[in-house]
């Protein structure tokens, strides 16, 4: 059949079939000198897994390699640096590993040996397997690269062959290639720095339990007793039991921004050569203003005497303070802060010249001059609302409202008392009359002009209803500035009291009752009383021989006018005309006075 007779379609034609000679199945497996082996289907070669497939023995016989080498490993000493750039003192790291190569496979393991205490993970550093060579694809690390002093690199890690067993040696020897001699092994620096650093500290002879953790264990397990395996410290604690010495000091740290002097106590405990320091808390008076009270600044303990102890590692060449290190007139470093000794108690004077032998220098005065007080400035008010509702946001944080006296407004609600007042000074016009309004509930005043025909002023509202403070002063005025005779001051206007109204006039006891007793006083006539009585010293003798001498007819009273003339005369004292009305209100009918009841009001203390 030709390819003409095929039909030109897809899969038909000819020469698109493989045409086979041979349709026998390949053998992959079969024996070479009565080793096994495995051949490539595809090109019928042999495929050598390993250096040598075969080893001929003494014998003659040949035998796989993974028979003749099994459990035989060659091991090499070799090491690798490692940079550091954490620690100025080492540089590099050495890292030593051990390279095993298994002949029977051609595999390499890396192992590094484990260093105590070193914070490296160490151990398997390269699994069992085959190496490529640094830059290879299909060359692996043999037998006959691992020499003493090359160096192999595998995965971008350079190790540096040193030496090798004797086992190694013997077996390159055999194949006529002898390895050279060993190395030593570098030092690692910081290994070198802590061997000499252990040494200087290691003393002279053999170990003994209290400088030895290991001896000393050693020696507590087989009995030994514990005041030999450490210092006795229960005679130190039995003699100094709660004996304790205290000196005074301060931490200066005024250079800081809003620094100031911290006062501290240093406890020393003599039982346990300990520290204690606690801070001297003042009142908030003059110092620590805003600083919230620490009591402890440190906590009982072994205070060393450099800072930098904190971050040593090895204790034993520590250095603590005793009892002679604390001194008047010295510093104590306290981690870092430079306190300064000023003053120490009785009892560690005495404790240090008896048993130390050291005399404390006196007390260093550091009192500071006290600071003075700081004051604020109280800002204005603005207008809006009561000076009262201002004060309130400005001294508090959250404004709180003004404090009202209940009591006063709810027995005092409704009850005004009213005056009549006039216009003082230069340029007013003294026919002007204004009626004065105080309102008991809330001490506020209010004036009122009645309107006058003719006046040429319309009258009404003078003043609103408000509490009105004394010229050049923060004080309100009150009922007792108000009274006969008394001169008011609102806002530039000047008012004297002149006259008030009949509940008022009861209200405050101005004249006599309907029973005849007499009636409190008004503040206009106290205060001549009390002038009067400053100025005759006690003795009103004369005074009264002048005003019964006055008295012609024996009556017992004498004018107004001629009664503060005779005053004037006898003691000094001036009386206006509006004080010499209120006392003939008080002391007599109005138009006259009994010189009698004065001169008793005087003499009554």
């Amino acid at each position: 059949m030709t390819s003409r007779k095929f039909p030109l379609l897809p899969g038909y034609r000819p020469d698109t079939f493989e045409m086979k000679d041979n349709y026998r199945k390949s053998q992959l497996l079969g024996y070479v000198g009565g080793v096994p082996q495995v051949s490539d289907p595809n090109t019928h070669r042999k495929v050598n897994h390993t250096l040598r497939s075969t080893v001929r023995t003494t014998d003659g016989d040949c035998v796989p390699s993974w028979v003749a080498f099994d459990r035989k490993v060659l091991r090499f000493a070799a090491y690798f640096k490692e940079g550091v750039v954490e620690r100025p003192n080492e540089p590099y790291r050495v890292r030593n590993c051990e390279i095993f190569f298994y002949l029977e496979d051609n595999t390499i393991h890396v192992s590094e040996r484990k260093t105590e205490n070193s914070g490296i993970p160490q151990g398997v550093f390269l699994k069992r397997h085959r190496v490529l060579k640094e830059g290879s694809s299909a060359d692996f690390y043999s037998a006959k690269d691992l020499r003493v002093g090359n160096e192999v690199t595998m995965y971008g890690r350079t190790f540096y062959i040193v030496g090798c067993d004797d086992f190694t040696r013997m077996f390159y020897e055999e194949l006529g290639e002898p390895q050279p001699e060993g190395e030593d092994m570098p030092e690692d620096p910081y290994t070198t720095i802590r061997s000499n650093h252990y040494a200087a500290e290691r003393p002279v002879g053999p170990p003994k339990p209290k400088d030895d953790d290991l001896v000393r264990y050693m020696e507590a397990s087989l009995g030994l007793s514990s005041t030999r395996l450490y210092a006795d410290k229960l005679a130190q604690f039995l003699a100094n039991d709660r004996k304790v010495l205290r000196f005074y000091s301060y931490w200066d740290d005024t250079s800081s921004m809003d620094g100031e002097k911290l006062h501290y106590i240093i406890h020393f405990f003599l039982s346990d050569d300990t520290v204690e320091i606690l801070e001297r808390h003042k009142a908030n008076k003059n110092q620590g203003r805003g600083r919230d009270p620490f009591p402890a600044l440190l906590r009982r303990q072994k205070l060393a005497t450099t800072a930098n102890a904190l971050f040593d590692y090895n204790k034993d060449n520590t250095t603590y303070y005793n009892a002679g290190d604390f001194s008047v007139g010295g510093t104590v470093d306290a981690l870092g802060r430079k306190l300064f000794i000023y003053d120490c108690d009785a009892f560690t004077r005495e404790y240090c010249e008896q048993e130390l032998g050291i005399e404390q220098p006196p007390a260093i005065s550091v009192k500071e001059p006290e600071r003075p007080p700081l004051v604020v400035d109280i800002p204005p008010n603005q207008g809006f609302g009561t000076e009262e509702d201002s004060l309130g946001s400005f001294l508090y944080l959250l404004p709180r409202v003004p404090h009202h006296d209940w009591n006063k407004l709810m027995e005092n609600d409704g009850k005004v008392l009213r005056f009549a007042a006039r216009l003082t000074g230069k340029g007013v016009d003294p026919d002007r009359r204004f009626i004065l309004s105080y309102f008991l509930s809330d001490d506020t005043i209010a004036l009122y002009e009645p309107p006058q025909r003719n006046s040429g002023v319309l009258g009404g509202k003078f003043l609103e209803r408000m509490r009105v403070k004394k010229p050049d002063s923060k004080v309100y005025y009150d009922l007792n500035d108000l009274y006969m005779g008394s001169t008011l001051q609102f806002f530039s206007h000047s008012f004297e009291v002149i006259d008030a109204d009949e509940y008022t006039k009861k209200y405050l006891g101005i004249g006599s009752s309907a029973e005849g007793e007499a009636a409190q006083e008004p503040r206009a006539v106290q205060d001549v009383v009390e002038k009067v009585r400053s100025a005759v010293a006690g003795d009103a003798s004369r005074l009264r021989s002048a005003l019964r001498a006055a008295d012609s007819g024996a009556t017992g009273a004498v004018g107004v006018q001629q009664f503060v003339r005779i005053v004037e005369q006898a003691t000094r004292v001036q009386v206006t005309d509006i004080e010499g009305k209120s006392l003939a209100s008080s002391f007599g009918d109005g138009q006259s006075i009994m010189y009698d009841r004065f001169v008793a009001a005087i003499e009554s203390s």
